[in-house]
């Protein structure tokens, strides 16, 4: 029994000193944040200027490092999206064609665009 308790007690020392040693090198690789970039997507399910405006001012401004069009059924909006971005920005957005297939639990909203916009 003490033999046991022993045991427990040495462990719990061993692993309170191995969780020190790494909350230590945490602390210190925190003060030197590396910045990361993300994503976010908007759904368009019509021409609407005034919303590819803001990301194509958010682009010009640095905060857009690319731009991906997905489509299914819209390649008419999903093409005019794409013309409005070369024209007026400096980012080519990639064109994904994305055909999706309903089932009988799933439905999809076959006429949306996706864009996936990358952050710096």
């Amino acid at each position: 029994m003490k033999k046991t308790l022993f045991s427990i007690v040495l462990s719990t020392i061993c692993v309170s000193s191995f969780n020190l040693a790494n909350a230590t090198s945490i602390t210190s690789a925190s003060t030197n944040p590396t910045m990361v970039g993300g994503w976010y997507p908007v759904f368009f399910e019509t021409f609407d200027k005034s919303r590819l405006d803001k990301m194509i001012a958010s682009s010009k401004s640095g905060n857009i490092s690319k731009v991906i069009i997905s489509f299914d059924n819209n390649n008419a909006l999903a093409n005019q999206i794409n013309d409005y971005f070369i024209n007026n920005s400096t980012i080519t957005p990639q064109m994904n064609y994305e055909p999706t297939h309903d089932s009988p639990t799933v439905q999809y909203e076959h006429s949306k665009v996706v864009l996936t916009v990358y952050s710096k």
